[in-house]
């Protein structure tokens, strides 16, 4: 390929991924770094944990019921629109949380930021499964998971410190702001792109039936909801455990975040690496089997102890979420990739709806946070054995070779 057509393949896919990574990094801020005042928020209106796991939880209940919509939007509206306007409601949620003067308030706050939120990372996904060439698709994930990791690093740190100069409600404007301005730079700068560079034209028509009746799209799905619920769900409690073990408070909670977060930009780009250059079933069932180690390490009383289980669970189960986005994208390729990532988001959700829930519960049935992790655990057993069952029914963790039907076999 001459020079010049080579700069221009580049370009295709180059610039609108690097706009959407910048979106992803404004959207990202909040939904991770607003976990150390969720103690402050709790006092606030009085909540008990099994109500702080539903705070939480909602993020997978409106998954549920947003998701798959918002995989048909793409489909009819496109990535661009969606994400636009994803970022502006999430916004406008979080401005609202932090107007917020009952507890019924909160919660219809919480609800609007994950509608926009929703539809904004799916519409993510989606732009950067259709924009990267599919010989990088693990590592562009991967850095798309390491700038969602980064936007931790800044945004707990962020949010803690304006909350205690200013209060937790000023914390939530500051998050607000931020995602306007990645709605405005996201409206001017992203342009709907041709096909990417090395993604083969006739990838749309590669499906042998809707991928809602596909039992490889449902399985990836489930994958990426018991892979990625491990981290989402301490992130959310860890703070709270922090403080009533170890009498911690929201600035240590988040410094301690913020160093797994840290750890999971390294661990995205090494995962994302690896994902394209390795068996994939390796690579997923040894996250499994080290989640699976890092929760209950979090049932020591010795902090150290704990500090490196956390850490675990939360840069290797961010790492995870990304990879088994990547994985979605090799099912389908072309007009339904929307719905594909509609459908793992959707499935994601039930399992990150439930968990926090059960957490928070049974917290509030034993005093104590053993029994959540020991929950947690098992979690990334189960999800060590569906890397096995669709390594072998599937072959979908080889190393890459191209995309998959949705009969599952491989098309080259």
């Amino acid at each position: 390929m001459p020079a010049t057509n080579a700069a221009t393949s580049r370009r295709l896919w180059a610039t609108p991924y690097f706009v959407t990574l910048f979106a992803m990094l404004s959207l990202q801020v909040s939904n991770l770094g607003f976990s150390p005042l969720v103690p402050a928020i709790q006092r606030e209106f009085a909540l008990s944990f099994s109500q702080v796991g539903l705070f939480a939880g909602m993020y997978g209940l409106i998954s549920v019921f947003t998701s798959i919509p918002a995989g048909l939007a793409i489909r009819q509206a496109g990535e661009k629109t969606a994400l636009t306007g994803g970022l502006v409601v999430a916004a406008l949620g979080l401005a609202w949380l932090g107007l917020a003067e009952s507890t019924p308030a909160a919660f219809g706050a919480r609800a609007l930021w994950l509608s926009g939120y929703r539809f904004a990372f799916i519409a993510v996904m989606t732009a950067i499964a259709l924009s990267c060439p599919p010989s990088i698709r693990g590592r562009s994930m991967g850095v798309l998971g390491a700038i969602s990791a980064f936007a931790s690093v800044v945004g707990a740190p962020m949010g803690s410190v304006v909350a205690r100069d200013f209060g937790w409600r000023q914390s939530m404007f500051a998050y607000a702001a931020v995602a306007v301005a990645g709605a405005v730079v996201f409206a001017s700068c992203y342009r709907v792109r041709g096909p990417a560079a090395g993604v083969d034209s006739t990838a749309e028509t590669i499906s042998a039936g809707s991928p809602f009746r596909s039992f490889i799209v449902w399985g990836v799905a489930l994958l990426s909801g018991f892979s990625g619920v491990t981290s989402l769900t301490t992130n959310t409690f860890l703070p709270s455990a922090l403080n009533s073990v170890f009498r911690l408070n929201a600035v240590d909670a988040a410094s301690m975040i913020s160093t797994a977060f840290a750890c999971a930009i390294v661990l995205n780009l090494s995962f994302g690496f690896l994902m394209d250059r390795c068996n994939r079933s390796m690579v997923m069932g040894g996250v499994a089997l080290l989640l699976m180690t890092g929760s209950l390490l979090m049932l020591s009383r010795e902090l150290a102890t704990f500090r490196v289980g956390a850490i675990l669970v939360l840069a290797l189960g961010h790492a995870a979420i990304q990879q088994s986005y990547a994985l979605a994208a090799d099912v389908l390729r072309g007009r339904e990739t929307g719905n594909v990532m509609g459908i793992v988001g959707g499935v994601a959700g039930v399992v990150n709806y439930l968990t926090p829930q059960a957490l928070g519960i049974l917290r509030d049935r034993t005093g104590n946070f053993d029994a959540g992790w020991c929950l947690l655990a098992a979690i990334s057993g189960l999800t060590f054995l569906l890397v096995i069952v669709l390594h072998l029914r599937f072959g979908l963790m080889s190393r890459f070779g191209g995309a998959l039907t949705l009969t599952g076999s491989r098309e080259s």
